[in-house]
């Protein structure tokens, strides 16, 4: 039986559904945390990540992604020059931006025309 009330039903007797906090609430944490009734000190912390070096290897990261040298949880944009946090999805969250694909095709073509510049035949007249 539940302390604090004058009748429970059995079924609820069990400490997994018969909690007791201190400012007066009975609703179990799973519950509440379903309804997204936690309080903030109750929620799950998030997990911090570090910057993995498998991420510089993959094609769509290689040409611009490296790691933050002040912060080993922060990867930097050197095409953007930025540091945010290193996580997957806040990777490719960049990556789709619209700053980011603006710089990255900008960087791209004046690339293309250095090479051009480099590798096409020189014309030379001799008269």
């Amino acid at each position: 039986m539940c302390i604090g009330s004058a009748v429970a039903p059995s079924h609820l007797s069990t400490s997994r559904h018969c909690h007791h906090y201190d400012d007066g609430r009975r609703t179990p944490t799973y519950k509440r945390k379903r309804r997204n009734e936690l309080d903030k000190d109750e929620k799950c912390k998030h997990r911090i990540q570090k910057f993995r070096l498998a991420w510089t290897s993959q094609p769509e990261f290689k040409t611009w992604l490296r790691p933050d040298l002040d912060n080993p949880n922060k990867a930097h944009c050197i095409k953007c020059n930025i540091s945010f946090t290193a996580e997957l999805t806040v990777i490719k969250n960049h990556a789709k931006g619209k700053k980011h694909k603006k710089i990255a095709s900008a960087s791209s073509v004046c690339s293309q025309n250095i090479i051009k510049k480099f590798t096409a035949p020189q014309s030379h007249e001799d008269t």
